[in-house]
């Protein structure tokens, strides 16, 4: 038994009792409690929550004196031995210092920006708990009186023995702790029950606070974390985390000191105003090249435009820093496409201090639905450095394969793992596709703006690869002013025209070293660049000469660049614009300006540029711009077609907000609206962006690539012509060109299409994979199976005749309107879209209830004739009003003969009457039968209703229906219960002229 067992604690007991009643029996036994943990732990080393490393690094002063001892410290690290991976956490716990204090080896800066009076201190977190702190606080100090006095008691005590015994031996136990360290102090209650944390108080400066300086390991990598709190109006505070090395800095002229300079800096996102902890745990990263130590900053700081708080304050908790050793997986193709057979290698390369418990690598590969698909687990051999002085740690370098074959079309996921530790975990990710020939390359409408990624294009196969992905547009700036590097664009750009890519050079920002002849402001637009002609011109007439044999359109400004939009002379002002960059090169031009959907587009038949770039943002749905582009259409039609051609930004949703599948069929769907309109040309603004992008930022496969991908080859130099109507109601496009056909058909839920699209037809799922349609026979016909869901799907090999031939045949109305048993005529129409003349037969296969004569009917058609072919229809007393669908069938006489169906759906009933029955059980057990006819013509009905419920005689009721009213009657039915899932009948006869609408129903609750 442990605890408090003295004096001290009756006196604990008796000041307790004696507090005031707003304190309460509740913190009676907060007391108690807090004796017995303090008691509990008197004995044991309480574990700190944070540490300083040691040998403890700190920040001393950088001139005089503690030049030497920094830079003894930084001698230090370079040659301590490193026994394990740094894992540390500034927590701001007791061992860091005194409350109201900056931590032990913490240094703050000075300065203008970072005035004395602003208060840095390491304070308890007691929000909502200040009463119960000032308790803890006076508890602990009775505590440490309370230890002071056993310190002078005997360890034996007879009167307690007298009462227990066991109370006497607890006694002892406590006093021998107590009395063996008489310097100590008992731990305080106060940072158990509490968290401590680093807290700025604001008073109209900023405040920055660095950390001891630590070694870093180049063969390493590090992740950061932190927690922030802030009470702001103004200010924001960050986390910095600074790789950096020492170097030698003169003082005076003469004295030399050392100082850490900065080689990268990593930091957390700004927070501001009145926030709640909030956590930050930023992704692995790799010291840069030259690396040996390591410093975190905590800053506060104002807004640029001068504006500080005068009050607020700001809290810094939990500064991670996690060393780990570096893993890469790497693919023997650097931007991760293979084609179809081709063998995938992998190498997981690690390199720096493992533990020696890591001794396996864990390969998996997923598909794009995260399935594992494969898997290997590789033991680690490692290869020992030799040890340095003194050093006899055991590091590992080394570098495991993996391959695999047969992989088919797709998407995949690539992981490497440390195995063997308990709690070490280390991976790292990559991702590959594998791809097959789709189409025609360099031929289509879809490109993308690769500006920002100058340093991929001097690989050999750039433009290869941008051919393989299904890139036939390049926005590229070509504002270069080093001659080798326009050399080095030349040669891509003759590369890019080899690989029948089309060219679009970019004027967006001047280089660095131009950017004030421009503006001082820096983030220059176009209508800034042009502003002046002698200046401009004197930068730009040498690119021009440069690259106009290469380059026939220039866009003026990068994408979204709005900064025409609005001038009173555009017309002329681009005129001009354009005179002026053939003045010198004298080859002609064509100029593309930003313009957004959401403006008014400039008349077409004054504009002076060849093309307008339109967008949105957000983007506009494919039904939006399906309706844009139709208003386009029409205006560069009613310009005789010489004004400005379209060009489109066609970006991915947003990762964040979006799923995947939301995100493909949108993509998807509106990359195919643009093949129904004249678009000239449609761009991704950011293929790099993981967030609205294709790819990864280190070029390889993001998710969105390969539909992309799919798209742009299946569709890219096709026109859509139409769509069909299919009977499972599945939404779909048709594109075609001179030489073949392509459906896009999608629909909102998982369904199935039987249909007949042309011999050898293959689909083609959004992720490149090829497979073979099931083929049935159907009356006679053969027809492929085609799943159908969310997710788009596309039908290649199909016969065009054989499409077009079906989207041709219409009904002359969809509607059968006269009284039962009288005809009329259905008319169907069709074309014959071959070559050649096409003979054949036609009939329909009407539902059980219709009689339809003749049977069948010949025709012969000429090439692109149509014909009209009317049938009689008679409608038999027992046929319900309602929707039906009718096949109609065609024999061609082709060789060899085929049979071609369609199906089209035809109302009958009269228009503007409708009429259905609502059925529900009473509470008395009786059924309630209601007739609803809904009148929406301006004529009044009245009709004879007859009701034919499952079982008894039928009821007979008179309803009047006013124009443009609707109108109920129902009869109750006795053992209702029993009818459920019977059918119902009614029959309604309109008095006028004795037509007749039949109506039935299953029979529900």
């Amino acid at each position: 038994m442990t605890g408090l067992i003295s004096a001290g604690i009756l006196r604990v007991f008796n000041r307790i009792a004696t507090t005031s009643q707003r304190s309460g029996r509740g913190l009676v036994a907060v007391g108690v409690t807090m004796c017995m943990i303090s008691g509990s732990c008197w004995s044991q080393k309480i574990s700190p929550v944070s540490a300083i490393p040691k040998p403890a690094v700190r920040n001393f002063p950088a001139a005089g004196g503690a030049d030497r001892r920094q830079s003894g410290a930084a001698s230090a690290f370079k040659t301590r031995p490193q026994e394990k991976l740094l894992n540390l956490t500034y927590a701001f716990g007791p061992e860091m210092g005194q409350i109201r204090q900056i931590p032990i080896g913490w240094k703050r800066e000075r300065g203008v920006d970072y005035k004395t009076y602003v208060k840095i201190g390491m304070v308890r977190d007691n929000r909502g708990s200040a009463d119960l702190e000032k308790f803890v606080r006076w508890f602990d100090g009775q505590l440490i009186y309370s230890s002071q006095w056993l310190k002078d008691q005997s360890p034996w005590n007879p009167h307690l023995n007298l009462l227990n015994h066991h109370l006497a031996i607890g006694w002892s136990i406590l006093t021998n702790q107590v009395q063996k360290n008489p310097a100590a102090l008992p731990p305080s209650p106060a940072d158990v029950l509490f968290d401590r944390y680093l807290r700025v108080d604001l008073n109209g400066s900023g405040a920055l606070v660095s950390s001891p300086i630590l070694a870093a390991n180049v063969s390493h990598q590090y992740r950061f974390g932190c927690r922030i709190r802030t009470d702001l109006v103004y200010n924001s505070a960050r986390v910095e985390f600074v790789f950096g090395r020492f170097v030698s800095e003169e003082i005076h002229g003469s004295k030399q000191r050392r100082v850490l300079e900065e080689l990268a800096v990593h930091s957390t996102p700004k927070v501001g105003g009145d926030t709640a902890w909030k956590t930050f745990l930023l992704p692995l990263v790799r010291p840069p090249a030259g690396t040996t130590h390591l410093v975190t900053r905590l800053i506060v700081r104002g807004r640029d435009d001068g504006l500080e708080d005068i009050q607020g304050s700001v809290g810094f908790d939990d500064i991670r820093i996690e060393e780990k050793p570096q893993l890469e997986i790497t693919t023997d193709q650097p931007r991760g496409i293979y084609n179809i057979g081709d063998t995938v290698r992998a190498s997981a390369s690690i390199a720096g201090y493992l533990p020696a418990e890591i001794n396996k690598v864990q390969f998996d590969l997923y598909d794009i639905n995260r399935t594992l698909i494969s898997s290997a687990l590789t033991p680690i051999e490692r290869e020992p450095l030799k040890p340095d002085a003194g050093n006899t740690l055991h590091r590992s370098r080394t570098q495991l394969d993996w391959e695999i074959p047969g992989l088919e079309a797709g998407y995949y996921r690539m992981k490497v793992g440390l195995a063997g530790g308990h709690d070490f975990q280390l991976s790292a990710h990559t991702t590959l596709a594998v791809v097959q020939d789709l189409g025609e390359h360099g031929r289509g409408l879809f490109g993308w703006n690769l500006e920002g990624q100058q340093e991929q294009i001097g690989a050999a196969d750039f433009a290869l690869w941008l051919s393989r992905l299904g890139v036939s547009w390049v926005k590229y700036p070509c504002w270069e002013p080093d001659n080798v590097a326009r050399d080095e664009l030349q040669a891509l750009f003759e590369k890019l025209q080899d690989a029948r890519i089309q060219t679009v050079g970019l004027i967006n920002q001047p280089p660095p070293g131009h950017v004030e002849k421009f503006s001082e402001l820096g983030g220059i637009v176009a209508a800034e660049v042009f502003r002046d002609p002698e200046t401009w011109q004197a930068h730009l007439s040498p690119i021009m000469e440069h690259f106009s044999q290469k380059i026939k359109v220039w866009q003026l400004g990068g994408e979204r660049d709005f900064s025409f939009l609005g001038s009173p002379r555009l017309p002329e002002q681009i005129e001009e614009i354009v005179d002026g960059l053939e003045e010198r090169n004298g080859k002609k031009i064509d100029v593309a300006l930003s313009w957004p959907w959401l403006e008014p587009s400039a008349p077409f038949a004054s504009a002076t540029w060849r093309a307008t770039c339109r967008s949105s943002s957000p983007p506009l749905s494919a039904r939006e711009l399906d309706a844009f582009l139709e208003q386009s259409d029409r205006e560069q039609a009613d310009a005789g077609f010489a004004g400005p051609r379209t060009w489109l930004l066609i970006d991915p949703l947003d990762a964040k907000i979006y799923d995947r599948q939301t995100r493909i069929r949108d993509l998807v769907l509106r990359m195919a609206t643009s093949r129904k309109h004249r678009v000239q040309a449609a761009f991704v603004a950011r293929p790099h962006d993981p967030q609205f992008g294709l790819l990864r930022p280190d070029n390889r496969p993001g998710e969105m690539l390969l539909p992309w991908r799919t798209t742009s080859l299946l569709l890219g130099n096709l026109r859509a012509v139409g769509s069909m109507q299919l009977r499972s109601q599945a939404r779909n496009q048709v594109y075609t060109n001179a030489k073949r056909a392509v459906v896009l058909i999608w629909a909102d839920e998982v369904t199935e299409e039987l249909a007949y699209f042309g011999d050898g037809v293959l689909m083609v799922d959004v992720w490149g994979r090829v497979t073979s349609l099931q083929t049935v026979d159907v009356g006679g016909q053969l027809m492929q199976r085609v799943p159908v869901g969310p997710e788009p799907v596309f039908l290649i090999g199909c016969d065009p005749a054989v499409l077009a031939f079906r989207m041709s045949v219409e009904l002359g109305s969809d509607r059968l309107d006269s009284p039962l048993g009288r005809e009329e005529v259905m008319k169907i129409a069709f074309t014959n879209p071959m070559q050649q003349s096409l003979v054949g037969q036609v009939r329909v296969i009407p539902p059980r209830s219709w009689r339809v004569t003749p049977p069948k009917k010949s025709w012969s058609l000429l090439s692109g004739q149509d014909a009209d072919v009317d049938f009689q229809v008679v409608l038999s007393n027992t046929t319900d009003i309602g929707e039906y669908e009718v096949e109609i069938q065609f024999a061609l006489e082709t060789n060899p003969p085929e049979l071609v169906s369609v199906y089209r759906k035809v109302q009958v009933g009269p228009a503007g009457i409708d009429m259905k029955i609502e059925t529900r059980l009473l509470p008395d057990g009786r059924l309630r039968a209601e007739l609803v006819i809904n009148n929406k013509t301006k004529t009044p009905r009245l009709y004879n209703c007859f009701f034919f419920p499952p079982a008894g005689s039928f009821d007979q009721k008179q309803l009047a229906v006013p124009a443009g009213q609707e109108v109920r009657r129902g009869i109750n039915l006795p053992d209702g219960a029993e009818m459920i899932g019977k059918r119902f009948r009614v029959r309604a006869v309109e008095q006028s002229d004795k037509r007749v609408m039949n109506y039935e129903v299953t029979i529900t609750r």
